[in-house]
């Protein structure tokens, strides 16, 4: 007769990686040169509207060739 055997269980790890501690994939991970391009990005911005209600702002994407377009600018990041 066939005796059931006990389940295997693979382990599975249940840790949850915050985003500052995965690895970054390559193309983040390149350094900006002095002369680069700014990477292209969208930002979510507020912006005032026209409008009589308690809170005249609407979301507005901007993307940073429009704010940086024929500007020097200068770029700071920490760890």
């Amino acid at each position: 007769a066939a005796a059931f055997a006990p389940a295997l269980t693979a382990r599975v790890s249940t840790r949850v990686m915050s985003s500052l501690s995965r690895t970054s994939l390559p193309e983040h991970s390149t350094p900006i040169k002095e002369g680069d391009s700014i990477p292209s990005v969208t930002f979510r911005t507020r912006s005032r509207i026209e409008s009589d209600d308690e809170n005249p702002f609407d979301w507005k994407d901007v993307t940073s060739e429009d704010l940086f377009k024929g500007k020097k600018i200068a770029l700071f990041s920490l760890p």
